[in-house]
């Protein structure tokens, strides 16, 4: 291996090409790990200048990433008991060779320009025996820390879709599993839905609550009295 440093630019290359990095601060960095000429002969290309970077991945395990005074973005793909016949162009979405080991993929990207945004994507794929098992994605992001932010949670194999969204954390607050939403406005309203038809609306707790049950059978409370029951 060996590292050149040039006032605020340097550059490092590892003799089996495992490695390459190089930057010039504060305009931008780059780096990248993995074999690239012993891997399958499959193309990559990067582009980076200060203003603009693009990359395209088609390697399992390669990673690539920029920065621009404070922002930043990375991809990544990464592979548990890899086999070699196995697909990698479109990793996601092609399926390995019939064997006997699961293979899970693994994709991950991070954008984000810092304070003011962040984003995070992620998704892991799982064949059995040549069979795609499971599909599972999360996607985390937020806008100047805790002004917003949102997450989803996808499972389709375990039937759990989830999602998130919230403003200045609490003062307004969505969530969602699968057919069952809830709200909460600061200070004290709520609201709930569920899949099986429960309602319930309340404003600090029985100061105003109405809520009907899956079997249709209502309750009203206002200034903490029951009026319906």
């Amino acid at each position: 291996r060996f590292t050149r440093v040039l006032l605020l630019g340097s550059h490092e290359r590892a003799k089996d090409d495992s490695l390459r990095a190089m930057g010039f601060f504060p305009l931008f960095s780059w780096r990248r790990e993995g074999n690239l000429a012993t891997a399958l002969k499959l193309l990559d290309s990067e582009t980076i200048n200060p203003a603009f970077s693009e990359s395209l991945h088609r390697r399992v395990g390669w990673h690539s990433s920029w920065l621009l005074w404070l922002g930043d973005a990375s991809h990544q793909v990464e592979t548990t008991h890899w086999q070699p016949n196995l697909s990698i162009k479109e990793p996601l979405v092609r399926h390995p060779a019939l064997g006997t080991n699961d293979v899970r993929l693994v994709e991950t990207r991070r954008d984000g320009l810092f304070p003011l945004w962040s984003t995070e994507r992620r998704r892991s794929v799982v064949f059995t025996d040549g069979r795609k098992a499971e599909d599972a994605s999360l996607e985390e992001s937020d806008v100047l820390f805790w002004l917003y932010d949102f997450r989803r949670e996808r499972n389709p194999a375990q039937k759990h879709d989830y999602v998130r969204r919230r403003v200045l954390w609490r003062l307004w607050h969505y969530e969602r599993l699968n057919g069952d939403v809830s709200v909460d406005l600061f200070p004290a309203i709520t609201w709930d839905r569920r899949d099986d038809g429960y309602r319930k609306t309340s404003f600090l707790w029985r100061l105003f609550r109405y809520e009907r049950d899956a079997e249709g059978e209502k309750k009203l409370d206002i200034l903490f009295i029951p009026i319906v029951r």
